[in-house]
């Protein structure tokens, strides 16, 4: 899995939403970290992290 930064995870969810893209939910870890995980076009495993 390759993890990529964004200032807001939540808001970056949303945009791939928007755009038909396949996504996992919103993840919480407290004092740390949101993420989402998704697949590229090839099945390689993604996720995008905003900190906390």
């Amino acid at each position: 899995m390759t993890r990529f930064e964004v200032s807001d995870a939540a808001a970056e969810r949303e945009r791939l939403i928007g755009e038909g893209i396949e996504r996992g939910p919103l993840e919480h870890v407290p004092d740390a970290m949101d993420y989402f995980d998704f697949p590229d076009p090839d099945g390689n495993k993604l996720s995008f992290y905003s900190e906390v």
